[in-house]
């Protein structure tokens, strides 16, 4: 089942994706608000398999229970303030949800396990505006990337570490008339983050092995709020962004690279020749172990070496052995 977060809804969206049936009876009781919400949602398969949104005019984050269909709204709660957090995603790395930050002036962590909230340890931005829209992690450098909305840098978030950095993907157009990008994806195959063109004019795409960006896929013009969100299959071929104002959803597709799968194929090239080493140094071993047992019990227990002793017994051994 698939669940969305209600923003100006008064119930979350259920979508059973095998029967394409949607459900917004079951848990609703939200309200009819002017106030956003919930903006983002993450699924935690650590503990009690929990759906976790983010609070934007909320007061607390969202848990949904997806076996039980029960939501709480007062556990991870005690957040004042509007438009504070946008989308959030999960580290299984680090057990931690992490949601960017709007108009707070601090990324929120959440530990699932304990149920605490912590929104002082990755303190310091900036406060007030919609400074990013979207997160999302990037296993290869164990990096957390928030799409720039207002702001004009990218920011990147160590989970271990817990450093934000907010310097080193700066610089970027600062055109678009409202908000540039709202959401963003980590593709694996082409080892690269790509965020849906909001108002901007272009797809953004991020390496995170270089923090280098790319706008080359462009031509989406500057009207507001073309899409929002993006999300890639599981195999990485495509990302999907959905529309906003737009009359259509945003596909795009992916080419695997060489420079990704090319140390991806040595990995497993040399994994199976490591493999075939193994398994054939185990037979050598299991048949040389063999004959050598099997010589030193005959030498050892012959008639004519029973008046021998124990080393004179193993100097005949070797020299039959080896001659």
């Amino acid at each position: 089942m698939l669940d969305a977060p209600p923003c100006l809804s008064p119930s979350v969206l259920m979508i059973n994706p095998q029967t394409n049936v949607t459900d917004i009876t079951t848990l609703g009781g939200f309200g009819l608000t002017p106030d956003c919400k919930w903006v983002g949602i993450a699924y935690v398969s650590s503990v009690d398999l929990l759906f976790f949104a983010a609070p934007y005019d909320a007061e607390a984050v969202l848990i949904i229970n997806p076996r039980t269909n029960v939501t709480d709204t007062t556990r991870l709660g005690g957040f004042s303030g509007d438009h504070k957090w946008t989308d959030i995603t999960y580290v299984q790395a680090v057990d931690r949800l992490y949601a960017t930050p709007a108009s707070s002036s601090s990324v929120l962590v959440v530990n699932p396990r304990t149920n605490v909230t912590d929104n002082t340890t990755l303190d310091g931005l900036a406060a007030g505006g919609s400074k990013w829209w979207g997160v999302a992690y990037a296993p290869a450098v164990g990096l957390l990337y928030g799409a720039p909305y207002t702001a004009d840098l990218v920011l990147i978030v160590n989970p271990r570490t817990n450093v934000t950095d907010t310097s080193t993907i700066s610089n970027l157009p600062s055109t678009a008339p409202h908000g540039k990008w709202a959401g963003i994806v980590y593709v694996e195959p082409v080892d690269a983050l790509v965020a849906a063109p909001y108002a901007a004019d272009a797809l953004l795409k991020i390496r995170p092995r270089t923090n280098i960006t790319d706008m080359t896929l462009n031509g989406f013009g500057q009207a507001n709020c073309k899409f929002r969100g993006i999300a890639a299959m599981p195999s990485g071929a495509a990302v999907f962004a959905p529309p906003c104002n737009n009359h259509s959803v945003l596909t795009v597709q992916f080419r695997a690279e060489a420079s990704v799968i090319e140390p991806l194929r040595q990995i497993a090239h040399l994994t199976n020749a490591v493999s075939e080493a193994q398994a054939a140094l185990s037979a050598t071993t299991s048949a040389l172990s063999t004959s050598v047992a099997a010589r030193l019990s005959a030498q050892s227990y012959s008639p004519e070496n029973a008046h021998l002793s124990p080393r004179q017994s193993w100097l005949a051994w070797w020299q039959s052995w080896v001659g």
